[in-house]
């Protein structure tokens, strides 16, 4: 049987396991993100940062757990003796609970889904605007053209 740090880091890996198995995905969104920002410009930048910046907690998170975290669990009273009183044990354990968060709904708080939902928000609004715009545009567009083919016949 493997050793503790070993399944930990091994419990760790299964965020860049699952991250492998969806790369497509992900070029895909890249290559959407710079499309996006072409087109809408500097107003869409934010909502891609927000995404990387949640994807890089959600690695980080993952290493964190898997290098310091899960191996020292081992080591919590009453059968290690690496700490030197509860409250080293208390910030021990607030300190892993706040990497959980990332990847679990039953750890607050939650700091992945209010980043995702202001950048999918931030999107949302941005192609609003677009088709708002595009709408308005078309429609002048075509009264202009009708009045051009309006006048022809009349004349």
């Amino acid at each position: 049987m493997r050793a503790g740090p070993a399944v930990a880091r091994d419990r760790a890996y299964i965020v860049s396991e699952k991250y492998l198995k969806r790369e497509d995905t992900f070029i895909k969104f890249s290559e959407c993100k710079f499309k996006y920002m072409a087109v809408f410009k500097n107003e869409s930048r934010r909502s891609f940062e927000l995404i990387d910046q949640v994807i890089r907690k959600i690695f980080i998170a993952a290493n964190v757990l898997g290098e310091y975290y899960w191996p020292k669990t081992r080591d919590l009273p009453p059968v290690g003796n690496t700490f030197a009183d509860q409250k080293q044990v208390d910030d021990f354990l607030k300190g892993m609970k706040e990497q959980q968060a990332i990847f679990s709904a039953l750890y607050e708080p939650d700091t992945i889904t209010p980043l995702v939902d202001e950048a999918v928000s931030m999107i949302e609004l941005i192609v609003d605007k677009a088709k708002r715009e595009y709408t308005e545009s078309l429609f002048i567009w075509l009264k202009h053209w009708n009045e051009r083919i309006n006048e022809r016949f009349e004349d």
